[in-house]
């Protein structure tokens, strides 16, 4: 609803949080802050060595997590140190807390995890879901560095990581299929609407919606059509969208959607309006095509072997909730299916950068997915959970 009109239109339901590798780290007199300002790639954060911002990345930076040998610009580290130099001045003067350029880093950090954790929190605890019972999936260059304690906060405990994770919503949008919306009001009692004004409106709908699709390059045998119509009881104000009934079925015949309607209000809401008639409020059309590839099938890997765990080759020191720990450094390439890696360590790659907590492993399946487990017994407590003696 916009300046109180009411708008339809095709959308689809997302959760967002500042908290990506750009946002920004600051203190705003109270307290510490990250995001929702970004510093964006240019100048992109201090490290980048163009007089940039502090940001999330250089907290991971300063912390171990982002190794420069692997990054594919230099990094400017000492950069990061003068700008949370520059801050921890700031704290001190104004609440009298002198920080250590670490220690502050990770406070950023967990800052941005307990964002992360209370967004993915309000669409699935608030709507009734329990995030212990998913799998985490980590996607973007940033992801895998705040994967594993992100999961420990929602009591999650496995994350996947795909191969191409630092580009997974790039190559998201050339898989997908191309989609054209067009709808049409009818605002009219069911029972005043004929088959005859249906079928031929529908076909102008379809051929709409099909049109648009081929614009974009799509052969005309990948499009598909699939059409709905929005119901409501006559003089209410909300409605159900009932979409296309099973193939099989006619589906220019309003009769299955008026059983489809009574079907979903009732399952929704819990009671119907036997004798209060219906009215048929739009007829909306979705073309659907694809032009370009598809999605490799999963690779079957039953047949692995246990996993083997992998020693690394090189250990570097980095901090995990204020701790200074030894971790392990591996090269995704380097990996081959069946692979063990225990935390603390880091995996490099070409996209993307991921961290393996302590009290985490990780193993590399035939797909090239790494597998991540939290082997920590008493990991399924998520924070904000009490535990309560039996």
């Amino acid at each position: 609803e916009k300046a109180g009109v009411r708008l339809v239109t095709p959308m689809m339901a997302t959760q967002t949080v500042a908290a990506g590798g750009g946002s920004l780290c600051q203190f705003d007199g109270v307290k510490l802050v990250v995001g929702p300002g970004s510093a964006g790639a240019d100048p992109g954060p201090a490290c980048y060595g163009r007089g940039g911002p502090l940001a999330l990345t250089d907290a991971n930076l300063l912390l171990g997590k982002i190794r420069p040998e692997q990054f594919p610009l230099p990094l400017d580290e000492q950069a990061a140190l003068t700008q949370v130099s520059g801050l921890i001045e700031r704290i001190e003067k104004a609440t009298g807390k002198c920080y250590q350029p670490r220690e502050l880093a990770d406070a950023f950090v967990r800052i941005a995890n307990a964002n992360m954790a209370e967004a993915i929190r309000s669409v699935s605890v608030a709507r009734g879901y329990d995030p212990a019972e998913y799998l985490l999936v980590a996607f973007g260059g940033a992801a895998g560095q705040h994967a594993c304690e992100l999961a420990r906060q929602l009591g999650i405990r496995q994350i996947l990581n795909h191969p191409d994770a630092g580009i997974l919503s790039a190559l998201g949008i050339g898989l997908a299929d191309v989609q054209r919306h067009v709808e049409r009001g009818i605002y009219k009692p069911a029972d005043q609407v004929d088959r005859e004004t249906l079928v031929a409106l529908t076909q102008e709908l379809r051929d709409q919606a099909r049109d648009q699709v081929l614009q974009e390059g799509v052969p005309i045998g990948q499009v598909k059509t699939r059409l709905s119509i929005d119901l409501r009881y006559l003089g209410m104000d909300g409605g159900l969208t009932i979409t296309q009934p099973d193939e099989g079925e006619e589906e220019d015949r309003l009769e299955p959607y008026l059983a489809g309607f009574q079907e979903k209000h009732l399952s929704q809401y819990g009671y119907l309006h036997r004798q209060r008639a219906l009215e048929v409020v739009a007829v909306r059309v979705e073309a659907t095509g694809s032009a370009g590839p598809k999605v490799s099938p999963a690779v079957d890997d039953s047949g692995l072997p246990a996993g083997k765990i992998r020693s690394a080759q090189q250990h570097v020191p980095i901090w995990f909730q204020g701790q200074k720990l030894d971790s392990g450094i591996f090269r995704r390439p380097d990996l081959q299916a069946g692979d063990r890696i225990l935390g603390p360590a880091v995996i490099l790659e070409a996209l993307a950068t991921t961290v393996i907590d302590p009290g985490w492993q990780a193993e590399l399946r035939a797909g090239g997915e790494l597998i991540l487990e939290d082997t920590t017994p008493s990991a399924t407590l998520a924070v904000g959970q009490k535990r309560v003696a039996g």
